[in-house]
């Protein structure tokens, strides 16, 4: 090469090194304004991701509807965007055990009030929370009841019903179910809204978690429950309600009385009269209006009801069993006249403890 090429090449590398230098600030520059002109322009929301998971309980309330999955979160129906907004976006992957929402409740008085109850025993720990909202969901404080009760979200049985309550008539006052329990009752209850829980001792009085199980089976870790099982098949305590000044406890029990009353605040649990207790039954879900002086309650094959009458409760099957093996699985009373039951009849039992939907067949009955 000649010293004039040789000059050329050198002014030429000095020229482009010059060049770069020179603008790598401004590319820089260039690449954070496009970046935040982006993130500005973008909207985030959750993806939908199909298959697996079903939802397993919807409330509602005067102005707002909430639905609860077995892995998915939960979720707030938006009556004006037309579609439902995730509540539990916010967690993260350690905590990805309470996308498992095993029951929850509103406020009678305010349905933005809502808890949620959650957990799932091969995730974040085996650790279960109640989260508690004041704004529909916008935003949730945690309350760990891990060394009370646990609850797995995503059992058999999670479908059966809402194992957590608040008191119309006091909203500091919340009745909670476990699946099993590590402490000394599966049933607990607040009475400052939640801040702090305690076992209700009258509850476990009744024997019903008499069995000691793993939780969950690789662990080391010893839960009582209803069953000699693994701890994905104990649903424990299924259903709570709160009316008239009276919590309704019913348990995921065969073979005896598994539907319970007390006053609220008392810890005399008592079984309801006349209870089936030969037969071979589990409570589903059940369902009051505010001015209603009776329930109905749902087994696997059956519906039963009953009465409030002036010294006792009562109780007798309203529907005959059905050899099928369908049951009826939701019910509820007429607002304007509570001997006016409804009842909705959607799945069918199969013996190994998992259920399959078939067409809904609803019927009515009247006292």
């Amino acid at each position: 090469m000649t010293k004039k090429n040789k000059f050329i090449s050198v002014l030429t590398a000095a020229a482009l090194l010059c060049t770069g230098i020179g603008t790598a600030g401004v590319t820089t520059s260039l690449h954070a304004d496009a970046a935040e002109s982006i993130e500005s322009s973008m909207d985030w929301d959750t993806l939908n991701i199909a298959g697996g998971g079903f939802v397993s309980g919807i409330i509602t309330g005067d102005d707002q509807m909430y639905a609860r999955t077995d892995v998915g979160g939960a979720y707030r129906y938006d009556y004006e965007q037309k579609k439902w907004v995730q509540l539990l976006g916010f967690l993260n992957d350690a905590d990805r055990g309470f996308l498992s929402v095993d029951a929850m409740c509103v406020d009678p008085n305010d349905d933005d009030t809502l808890y949620l109850l959650c957990g799932c025993a091969y995730f974040s720990d085996a650790r279960t929370v109640i989260f508690r909202s004041h704004d529909a969901g916008e935003t949730f404080e945690e309350i760990d009841v891990t060394d009370l009760i646990q609850v797995h979200g995503n059992g058999y049985g999670r479908q059966t019903g809402e194992a957590i309550a608040v008191d119309p008539d006091n909203p500091d006052i919340i009745y909670c179910g476990g699946d099993a329990t590590a402490g000394d009752s599966a049933l607990i209850m607040s009475e400052d809204g939640g801040d702090t829980w305690s076992p209700v001792m009258g509850y476990d009085k009744l024997g019903l978690f008499e069995y000691s199980i793993k939780w969950p089976t690789w662990t080391e870790h010893m839960a009582r429950s209803v069953a000699d099982d693994e701890y994905l098949n104990v649903n424990g305590i299924a259903t709570i309600k709160i009316t008239d000044g009276k919590v309704y406890v019913g348990t995921s029990v065969k073979g005896k009385a598994n539907l319970h009353v007390a006053d609220v605040g008392s810890d005399d649990f008592q079984p309801l009269s006349e209870s089936p207790k030969a037969l071979t039954i589990r409570p589903s879900r059940s369902s009051w209006r505010k001015t209603a002086t009776g329930y109905g309650w749902l087994s696997k094959t059956m519906a039963w009801e009953s009465r409030r009458r002036s010294k006792r409760n009562s109780i007798r099957r309203s529907s005959p069993p059905n050899r099928s093996g369908k049951g009826p699985v939701s019910a509820s009373l007429s607002p304007s006249q509570s001997s006016n039951k409804n009842i909705t009849e959607r799945s069918r039992w199969n013996p190994n403890r998992t259920s399959s939907p078939v067409s809904p067949s609803p019927f009515r009955f009247n006292n």
